[in-house]
């Protein structure tokens, strides 16, 4: 896992809420503060999942600095350090149509998976995109789990799962196409 903010991988690794410690402490886990495109672009490894949850998705940015992370040239280094059968996930806090049609001139199979979430009395769309480099993926074969905890599979209620980047965790690795490395790299 990639986080910027220092902070919150200090706060993780000291288990401040139940959830942070126990994924701190899950050995699959490793925990790092660093900037995720230059993580990336020195990165040598492959993964079989690359999960993106950053800022509020291209739609909706609260740093404009992070614009860079929705840009072709970094969506298409995350899509060549993907495995044989790999998924990039990009969480958005709204659909994207922009992000969708980027990843499809990068030549991957996007399928785009928008689900009802309420929290505190209201109600969102958020969106997870599904990218796959070339040839219909798996993506039609296993769908993703939506269901954190959820009793339906099509919302997502946060106030009972907790911080929202742990359940947003949990929803994208919930299931994965073929696992090759048995990794996968969360920012």
């Amino acid at each position: 896992h990639i986080e910027l903010a220092a902070p919150l991988v200090e706060w993780a690794n000291s288990g401040v809420t139940g959830q942070l410690g126990r994924l701190a402490a899950d050995p699959r886990v490793g925990l790092h503060a660093a900037d995720i495109v230059d993580y990336l672009a020195c990165a040598q490894q492959r993964w079989d999942a690359i999960l993106l949850d950053v800022d509020n998705g291209p739609s909706f940015l609260i740093h404009q600095h992070n614009a860079r992370v929705y840009a072709d040239g970094f969506l298409g280094s995350c899509l060549e350090h993907l495995a044989d059968a790999g998924s990039l996930l990009v969480w958005c806090e709204s659909p994207s149509p922009a992000l969708a049609a980027t990843l499809a001139s990068l030549g991957a199979d996007v399928e785009a998976i928008a689900f009802p979430v309420s929290r505190d009395g209201r109600s969102f769309q958020y969106a997870i995109y599904r990218a796959s480099p070339g040839g219909p993926a798996s993506a039609a074969e296993t769908p993703l789990a939506l269901g954190v905890g959820a009793q339906s599979p099509q919302e997502v209620d946060l106030s009972e799962v907790g911080p929202q980047g742990l359940a947003k965790i949990e929803l994208a690795v919930g299931r994965l196409p073929h696992q090759e490395t048995g990794q996968s790299l969360l920012a």
